[in-house]
């Protein structure tokens, strides 16, 4: 059984107020543009596809959303952020002992064979994480490809037998290979984090690149600024060059990576 699990504007813990009407609607566009078609349009769907809300939301937004998911999706109304257990309870499987959960944000999107690619990762495993390294940034047209060794895109593959189950979502995603072994596959870009003015956990950390790619693996309408030539190669040597001043400043950064790449296969 797999479960995509997006947390839209679930609660962060118990008590906390719903977002803000300009949030929730800014959300919903990026959300209709680029997570709902990229999911709709996969080769193979998961077999559930978990939105997690805040059960205090706008009307509006409980109709909007219930509206755009319908035959695709799943809406999860919360009173309390999305424990552990709560998420166990959600994604128990059903007639297998074994579950795959995969995380994907509101804001972005995923490469058309992105559920098909993580399946066929499927081996019987007792428990372990699937990495897709390979994605893409976008900001305002501008396409960076990127490598992230553990990211907001990543799976956990478990033998549940019946015990209840961890889910990705058991830590954060950069540290969920201190708890499962960390399977990084080599692969055409998978996904595409998109870089907005209300997200500010994304900064651009890629290189900037044509953007051929997004046309080739994504089906999503999203506009492109491509490049070429002289230009491409400046660009490319700026992000580089800010890329290795980040790496001066945090080369931790550059360990974990050397470590993950060493584990590819």
């Amino acid at each position: 059984m797999h479960v995509l699990v997006t947390r839209f504007n679930s609660p962060i813990g118990d008590g906390h107020p719903p977002a803000s009407e300009d949030w929730l609607k800014a959300r919903v566009e990026l959300f209709r543009k680029y997570a709902l078609p990229s999911v709709r349009s996969q080769t193979i769907r998961p077999d559930r596809w978990l939105i997690l809300c805040h059960a205090d939301s706008p009307s509006w937004f409980v109709d909007e959303i219930e509206q755009l998911v319908r035959g695709i999706g799943e809406p999860i109304w919360l009173h309390r952020g999305p424990s552990g257990p709560l998420l166990s309870e959600l994604c128990s499987p059903v007639g297998t002992p074994y579950l795959i959960t995969t995380r994907m944000d509101n804001d972005d999107c995923v490469a058309v064979d992105f559920i098909e690619s993580i399946q066929a990762q499927f081996r019987e495993q007792q428990m372990e994480a699937i990495n897709f390294m390979s994605g893409l940034q976008i900001r305002d047209g501008e396409v960076y490809a990127k490598l992230d060794p553990s990211n907001a895109f990543i799976s956990l593959i478990e033998n549940v037998g019946g015990r209840n189950p961890s889910t990705v979502f058991m830590d954060t995603h950069d540290q969920l290979g201190s708890h499962a072994p960390l399977h990084q596959v080599k692969t055409h870009p998978m996904w595409i984090q998109v870089v907005h003015a209300s997200n500010i956990a994304n900064t651009i950390r890629g290189i900037r690149t044509d953007g051929r790619s997004v046309g080739q693996y994504f089906d999503a309408n999203i506009p492109v600024n491509h490049i070429g030539g002289l230009r491409l190669a400046m660009a490319r040597g700026i992000t580089v060059a800010t890329l290795g001043l980040g790496i001066l400043t945090k080369p931790r950064r550059l360990k974990k990576l050397f470590r993950s790449l060493g584990g590819t296969r």
